[in-house]
């Protein structure tokens, strides 16, 4: 298997071409918060991964990182749908 397929899978990418690694590496973020972002970002464009399957684990760092910060689930779930917002192109 070409490396290039697994080091830099086109549902990583951005809509600027850069890896969506880049874009977490850039952002200093923590790994429960690259995770989530990684997971939603991904949700329903890898074959044979369902999208509810990868907003399931997403929905598991979110909560691991409220549970953590012992804030509300939801303000963290819109601070990573911001982060993909702005990975997207969009501001946060």
């Amino acid at each position: 298997m070409n490396n290039e397929v697994i080091d830099h899978p086109d549902y990583y990418k951005l809509p600027d071409g850069r890896d969506l690694e880049d874009f977490i590496f850039e952002r200093n973020l923590s790994f429960p918060v690259g995770s989530a972002l990684k997971y939603k970002w991904r949700a329903g464009k890898k074959h044979g991964e369902s999208a509810d399957k990868d907003l399931a684990k997403a929905a598991h760092y979110v909560k691991f990182l409220a549970e953590r910060w012992s804030i509300d689930y939801g303000i963290v779930e819109r601070m990573v749908d911001a982060l993909v917002r702005e990975a997207a192109g969009g501001r946060g």
